[in-house]
């Protein structure tokens, strides 16, 4: 017990640390990435991933971690001290053991991570709409719009929901099944110690059944947790990719020497633009010339770019192609 306490203790000192430094990491190289970047992925999705990402971690390692190891050593011991006893009621006991194993493998195997991924996908995108959603209520109340004008948002609502009942229901008759055989255990004994001892009752299989009984509890308990870390250890990982997401974006490039300011005229020069994953240019081969104190509007289709082009002048993003100058770094 001592030695738990001592494991427990660590642990939640190496965990804190661990978040402590993922989140400053996390929000020191957020402030180097362009402004299209919280543009582009929302602030709600960023801010779930540097508080959620980051607090899964610090959760798995106090807490899972510790008992993962005692819950992988446990089961070894166990099964010398099932069979010792008792051989057949040892491998009785075994039998919904190993079915629950086989259950639990279909519950968190690859296909399961995956589901994970788009579990955290949809909660993200919720998420982001959320924060969207409230910004835009002074819009609402403003111009009498009905709170339906937020497609984005409910579109998002419904398709969670969506997504939640069916994996939810994917999962009822699996952890239905999981549960019933990890606590099925007694009843295994009780049935093979009544067929081994007979009617009459063997006092030898019934202080084996006694044993058996008192010591397969452990063994239920140890799967329970077995069957949570590994839980746990899908959302770990897909919290760490998340956030290796961010910390893989390249930071704005900075001048390497300060340079002279002379007006605040704007030149663009040949200069195309396409996001991230896009497969057509946002903006193509664009020349534009705006004098210091000029007022230009930008008149267009939905869609035409109005908007990418007021974002490459305030340098949200760089160009993909062509200069972008001002005079004052001419």
């Amino acid at each position: 017990m001592i030695i738990y306490i001592c494991a427990l203790l660590c642990s939640h000192i190496a965990a804190f640390h661990v978040q402590a430094n993922m989140r400053s990491t996390l929000m020191r190289h957020i402030l180097t990435l362009p402004m299209g970047f919280m543009d582009s992925e929302g602030s709600g999705k960023i801010r779930k991933i540097v508080n959620e990402s980051t607090a899964a971690t610090e959760t798995y390692l106090a807490h899972q971690l510790p008992d993962k190891a005692g819950a992988m050593a446990t089961p070894v011991g166990l099964l010398v001290l099932l069979v010792a006893f008792d051989w057949k009621l040892g491998l009785l006991s075994l039998v919904p053991v190993v079915l629950a194993f086989l259950i639990m493998g279909a519950m968190t195997g690859q296909r399961m991570k995956d589901k994970m991924t788009e579990y955290q996908n949809a909660l993200e995108e919720m998420s982001s709409e959320a924060v969207e959603y409230v910004r835009g209520i002074p819009v609402v109340k403003t111009f009498g719009q009905s709170v339906f004008s937020f497609k984005r948002f409910q579109t998002s609502i419904k398709k969670y929901e969506k997504w939640t009942i069916a994996y939810t229901k994917e999962l009822m008759w699996p952890m239905v099944g999981f549960t019933t055989l990890i606590n099925a255990i007694f009843a295994v004994l009780i049935g093979a110690a009544y067929w081994f001892g007979g009617a009459g009752g063997d006092p030898e299989v019934l202080i084996n059944l006694l044993f058996y009984i008192i010591i397969t509890p452990v063994l239920t308990v140890t799967l329970g947790k077995i069957m949570y870390g590994g839980e746990n250890q899908m959302i770990v990982e897909d919290a760490l990719k998340r956030t290796d997401g961010i910390l893989s974006r390249n930071p704005l490039p900075e001048a390497e020497k300060e340079q002279n300011i002379k007006d605040h005229s704007i030149a663009l020069q040949n200069v195309s633009f396409r996001y991230e994953n896009a497969g057509r240019d946002a903006l193509h081969q664009i020349n534009l010339d705006i004098k210091e104190g000029e007022h230009v509007a930008f008149v267009g289709p939905s869609g035409g770019g109005k908007t990418t082009l007021a974002s490459l002048i305030a340098r949200f993003y760089d160009t993909t192609e062509g200069k972008y100058a001002s005079a004052a770094w001419m």
